[in-house]
């Protein structure tokens, strides 16, 4: 889902692909760095600055983030910063903890090439729930420290001016997830109310960013 989405919102990714070993059904994909690149997470940045990551409040991290990117003249951080969010806010993605996700940085001249593209989603719309527990419209994320904070708040702090989202890019995404889900139900053994209701969440999730973004015109 979150190669799906990230193409709709136009974020760098890695792309995610499902395949078999034996008849266990798993997602694999490209390493996104080379002998000439290395990953350095938001938590290294914000470690390697200094910066208290125990007492400063996660809007004062946020901040400090974004100036420390700002610093460095990373391309397109600051829009692909608040798209990772959004990314996270439509698949309630409840784990986007600082080890995954900061910058690509060239090993041999040390200048920051890019932001990392999205990778490790994998706790996204209730993949570790029953279905019974999963909840759409009151749902809770992780947003620069490991408390849980209503994605409705995140939303709110880094969407500040509206922006142009292409809603039937997302739509289209959806049902590209769901298409896929359905192609591998058998043998993944995913209920099909488990689909129907992901379905749902996810459209429900759409069109909650819809009206929040259109709010702020």
């Amino acid at each position: 889902l979150s190669t799906f989405l990230s193409e709709a919102l136009q974020l760098p990714y890695v792309p995610y692909t499902v395949t078999y070993l034996g008849d266990v059904v798993v997602s694999q994909c490209p390493c996104f760095i080379d002998e000439n690149t290395e990953l350095i997470t938001a938590y290294a940045l914000l470690k390697n600055a200094e910066i208290d990551l125990v007492h400063k409040s996660p809007e004062d991290l946020y901040a400090d983030y974004r100036e420390i990117l700002n610093k460095h003249e990373v391309p397109r951080a600051f829009e692909y910063l608040t798209k990772m969010f959004i990314l996270d806010y439509l698949m309630i993605n409840c784990d986007r903890h600082l080890g995954n996700f900061g910058i690509i940085r060239d090993v041999n001249t040390l200048k920051w090439r890019s932001v990392a593209p999205i990778y490790d989603s994998g706790q996204a719309m209730g993949s570790q729930k029953q279905i019974y527990e999963m909840n759409f419209e009151n749902a809770y994320g992780t947003f620069f420290t490991k408390q849980n904070r209503d994605f409705d708040e995140i939303l709110h702090i880094v969407l500040k001016e509206h922006k142009s989202i292409d809603y039937a890019a997302l739509y289209r995404a959806s049902q590209r997830w769901i298409a896929l889900l359905h192609a591998h139900q058998e043998r993944a053994y995913i209920a099909e109310e488990r689909i129907e209701r992901c379905a749902q969440g996810l459209h429900l999730r759409i069109e909650k960013l819809k009206a929040y973004n259109e709010n702020l015109r």
